[in-house]
């Protein structure tokens, strides 16, 4: 969370490609409160001295800010997140630096000394990492397509903004739900049923392809049992 700043208020000056290319930004008038958005890191810098020429620089905040359509009147809970960037802090310069790794800082799960047990939830974390077994590659964890140099190494990137991001996966499936009708209808409780249920997400009727959306059954089965589609 510590990563993840709300920049309201902050004035965004540029967007850039590469960490190399913040000394493309110009310096006149820049201010500590100037924020400097880098595309391949999906970091957003700010200055940490303008006094110097090149100005220095230090990573921010991570672009992992809630996904916001329109007026933003329906929330949607999609159950995962993604680790932020690892960054300390250089205590020889003063400036915190990124590490080619992700990571989080919340509690962990444990036994007290009286042999209690606390859970403390760990949620569904997305993350990428380059596979061990060369001893000259050391394994690092990541969620942005683009290496350092903003050349792609994935296809998509787990943020949920920008491009190329799940978004542009999950956001036709949530527009359909927004905009598109629900149909109730009763299905017999057979088992060759729930399987096909379980099986396969889309049901064709009558020349029209519904989305299943919902299946509502009671245990123990008999009659029927209601299913909710979204027609394509």
């Amino acid at each position: 969370a510590e990563r993840v700043k709300d920049i309201t208020g902050r004035s965004i000056v540029a967007t850039v490609n590469t960490l190399a290319d913040l000394a493309t930004v110009p310096s006149s008038g820049l201010t500590v409160d100037n924020l400097v958005f880098v595309q391949a890191e999906n970091l957003y810098y700010q200055p940490a001295d303008v006094t110097v020429i090149p100005v220095v620089w230090e990573p921010i905040a991570e672009n992992l800010q809630e996904y916001v359509q329109g007026t933003g009147e329906r929330t949607v809970e999609l159950g995962f997140s993604t680790l932020a960037t690892y960054v300390v802090k250089d205590e020889a310069t003063g400036l915190y630096t990124k590490q080619n790794c992700l990571g989080t800082r919340q509690l962990g799960s444990y036994y007290t000394g009286k042999y209690d047990r606390v859970i403390n939830p760990f949620g569904l974390r997305l993350f990428y990492c380059t596979p061990p077994g060369n001893a000259a590659v050391v394994p690092q964890s990541y969620y942005h397509n683009t290496d350092a140099n903003n050349t792609s190494i994935e296809k998509y990137s787990l943020a949920v903004k920008g491009a190329n991001s799940l978004i542009s996966l999950h956001k036709p499936w949530q527009d359909v739900l927004q905009n598109a009708e629900v149909v109730k209808t009763s299905v017999a409780a057979t088992q060759k049923a729930i399987e096909l249920f379980r099986q396969y997400r889309k049901v064709s009727r009558d020349g029209t392809v519904f989305m299943l959306k919902k299946v509502t059954r009671t245990y123990p089965l008999g009659g029927d049992f209601t299913v909710e589609l979204v027609p394509l």
